[in-house]
């Protein structure tokens, strides 16, 4: 009855001292024939705490009747102080005591409160005061169901009126027994002996009262009306255990719980208001209430924001073990000796503090505000009842289970890679990304790491163990949760992309690229992250802050794939799997396929640029290669092999009579383009004449030079580097996430590659002067 609010950030969990405390502190009695006491030891109050709570499960209008008639009783009797608190199923009268005295009057007035038997007078006495001021009505029976279960005095729609109840105020009375009732005393040792003494002086009841709390035999759901420019909803759990009740409403209180963050992220974007736990008889009830503003939602929205509420609900529930000292600190936890005597007398009546099973789960909600359009009524409980689907079935799964391994691993990626980036966005997706990554590694423990590549582009997260008591599917829970947190919050800080940015720029050359940023777009028809993901020096320079955000957003909501590499079994990498896509299910849906990328047509040529500062390279020469389905070819891997290793094909052509001083060739690109990109830093004079050679080079090729002993070098080569990355989980992840391997190269498939990539005048070619 007493709603516990839980909108802070509590300390996650309590030293044994805490919880040692707390257990000897607050305690209670029970006797089948006499109400409860509560009794909690506190000193420095100038006076004392009292209550008693009662039990009413009769209706909630006798419960608010029957408050003010014990009320009024405890008043007469002398104790100015008394004041109630009503809720549906009960209510509280609580007082202050100055002397042990008062102790055992407040237990004597109360205990024959309860007895003796109703007059004429009280009974119009109470009339007059409910017509004063009577508790409010309901707009709708969901709104009264909700009311009910968080222990908030809102009658449902046509309850009864102070007329009709008169004549049913003494059976109500009558209902009362021992077991509905239990006092509360907050104090020193003298206090509470003094309460003791008196409650074992009572003589014993006749009546035991009820043994089971209100049940909910049914959910209720509905929609009524709000104020203007406001959307609010309000949803409840009934039947979790009180203590979990308790616990979980601190956890999902916090002001970045993973809650928050799903209704962030949703239609409408939602912000927690209120979270409250009301304990009763046969269980708990948590309620949150949400609001937003803007464009009226439709029902399916409702329903959707609903589901990710009652998810996070359950799953925190289902998770988190308290301890009975969570229950007891609410009552330590109050600041007036009165207040915790209330919270104390109703925890004992509650069962609260007994661990008692919980009543079967049900769900409420109420909606109140304007809708896209206005449904049947027949169409509102279905509408606002549906859950979504576990997860979304947008995302694609691989999986695979490693046992004995030491951490869990997940990889969630979008197949679309830089697929719609052009010349002016080049590099947004792989910023994004790595800002993501950046700003959110080792939360929980786990790191996140982002994948960049061309035809694929994500984040990958990975974990040991957090504690030694850590289950499996706890570890695979929070990867999935870290990761799901990474993507789902308001995205990477600017600081912390500008950092990413200065550290993709390095990692891309030591300074700008013109030649190589004009080669790349030239080969591509002005898209150069189709051949580097991380876009060129120019691109990456110019994204702002807020462009990246925008990515990160569009990359949760668009096509993804999740690989899973469990280190226990399959129910482990099941866990992890339905926490991530449960999360993830809370964002607002986009586009859930790769958009269509037509082949791009290089613009072959020579291409002269002037540079004021030392060139990036003197000469760069890119030659576009046949895209294949898989990626980038073995083929192609095998050319930019042989054309860099010691003595290899640019050494012969280039190095050896003295060309240049460095060259290298990349194999660029993937699905959707490629290009076998070469660089060249010239000795003074040579340019022209290592250019020459390099043509030559590609000819011969072209006609076949590639030899068997090439072949086997390339080969060894890369099964000896393959080899190394198999060694690490991130590789084997990769691989798993990549489904199928690329076809593996011959010498034929070699030769085939050059004769079709090398053709004279297919190459871009840029020569970098420097400005005169």
């Amino acid at each position: 009855m007493f709603v516990l609010s839980a909108c802070s950030s509590p300390p996650r969990g309590p030293g044994p001292q805490a919880a040692s405390i707390a257990a000897s502190r607050v305690h209670s009695r029970e006797s089948p024939y006499r109400p409860r006491l509560a009794l909690v030891e506190r000193e420095g109050d100038p006076r004392r705490g009292l209550a008693l709570a009662v039990y009413v499960g009769t209706s909630p209008v006798a419960a608010a009747a029957l408050s003010l008639l014990i009320e009024g009783r405890i008043l007469a009797a002398g104790f100015e102080t008394a004041a109630s608190h009503s809720s549906p199923s009960g209510f509280i009268v609580y007082a202050l005591a100055s002397a042990p005295e008062d102790v055992s009057r407040f237990i004597e007035v109360g205990n024959r409160a309860l007895l003796a038997p109703l007059t004429p007078v009280e009974v119009e006495q109470v009339l007059s005061r409910w017509r004063s001021a009577p508790p409010r009505l309901a707009t709708s029976p969901s709104e009264a169901a909700m009311a009910q279960c968080s222990g908030e005095l809102v009658l449902e729609p046509g309850a009864e009126t102070a007329g009709s109840f008169a004549t049913l105020l003494g059976p109500w009375l009558a209902t009362l027994g021992s077991g509905d009732a239990a006092f509360a005393v907050v104090g020193p040792r003298d206090f509470l002996d003094a309460g003791a003494d008196a409650l074992s002086e009572l003589s014993p009841w006749a009546r035991l009262g009820a043994s089971e709390g209100p049940r909910f035999e049914s959910e209720s759901v509905g929609v009524g009306p709000g104020q203007v420019g406001q959307l609010n909803l309000s949803v409840a759990l009934w039947g979790a255990p009180g203590a979990a009740a308790v616990a979980s409403a601190e956890r999902l209180g916090e002001p970045e719980s993973t809650l928050a963050l799903r209704l962030l992220a949703g239609f409408p974007a939602w912000q927690v208001q209120r979270i409250a736990s009301n304990l009763n008889r046969g269980g708990a009830c948590l309620r949150i209430d949400l609001q937003a503003a803007g464009t009226p939602p439709s029902l399916a929205a409702i329903a959707a924001s609903a589901s990710d509420v009652f998810d996070e609900i359950e799953y925190t529930l289902d998770r988190i073990k308290p301890g009975p000292w969570v229950v007891s600190k609410q009552v330590l936890a109050m600041e007036g000796p009165h207040q915790a005597a209330a919270v104390a007398a109703w925890q004992a009546l509650s069962g609260a503090d007994q661990g008692l099973p919980a009543a079967p789960r049900r769900r409420f909600i109420h909606y109140a505000g304007p809708l896209d359009s206005a449904p049947a009524p027949d169409l509102v409980a279905r509408a606002l009842a549906t859950s979504k689907n576990e997860g979304s079935a947008e995302v694609e799964r691989a999986r695979a289970v490693e046992p004995g391994q030491g951490k869990f691993w997940m990889l969630l990626a979008t197949p679309c890679g830089t697929i719609a980036e052009d010349g002016a966005t080049a590099g947004t997706l792989a910023l994004a990304l790595h800002a993501t990554a950046l700003g959110s590694t080792s939360r929980s423990g786990v790191t996140l790491e982002p994948w960049l590549n061309v035809d694929a582009m994500g984040i990958l997260a990975h974990s040991a163990p957090a504690t030694p008591y850590e289950s499996p599917a706890g570890q695979a829970e929070r990867v999935a949760e870290t990761l799901a947190r990474a993507l789902i919050s308001a995205g990477p800080a600017p600081d912390v992309i500008s950092q990413s940015r200065e550290y993709l720029l390095d990692s891309l050359a030591d300074g700008p690229t013109p030649s190589l940023s004009l080669a790349l777009r030239q080969t591509t028809a002005n898209h150069p992250s189709w051949l580097e993901a991380r876009g060129t020096w120019a691109s990456l320079s110019a994204i702002s802050a807020r462009s990246a955000q925008i990515e990160r957003s569009s990359f949760t909501r668009g096509k993804l794939r999740l690989a899973s590499l469990g280190n226990h079994d399959d129910a482990q990498v099941d866990a992890g799997e339905r926490r991530l896509l449960r999360l993830l299910g809370s964002v607002t849906p986009g586009q859930p396929q790769c958009p269509l990328r037509r082949p791009p047509l290089a613009v072959a040529g020579k291409y002269r640029i002037e540079s004021s500062t030392a060139p990036d390279a003197d000469a760069i020469i890119s030659v576009p290669l046949p895209p294949a389905p898989r990626g980038l070819s073995e083929e192609a891997t095998w050319t930019e092999v042989l054309m860099n290793r010691p003595g290899g094909w640019l050494h012969q052509a280039l190095l050896q009579p003295g060309l240049v001083s460095t060259a290298r060739a990349r194999a660029l690109g993937g699905a959707g383009a490629a290009s076998l990109v070469i660089e060249i830093r010239a000795v003074d004079g040579k340019r022209d004449e290592a250019v020459a050679q390099v043509r030559g080079l590609l000819e011969r090729l072209r006609a076949g030079a590639a030899s068997a002993t090439d072949a086997r070098n390339a080969r060894d080569y890369l099964s000896r580097r393959e080899a190394e990355r198999q060694l690490n989980p991130r590789g084997r992840l990769v691989d798993l996430w990549n489904g199928k391997r690329r076809a593996p190269a011959t010498l034929e498939s070699l030769r085939a590659l050059h004769r079709l990539a090398f053709e004279a005048g297919r190459e871009v070619v840029v020569i970098s002067d420097p400005a005169e």
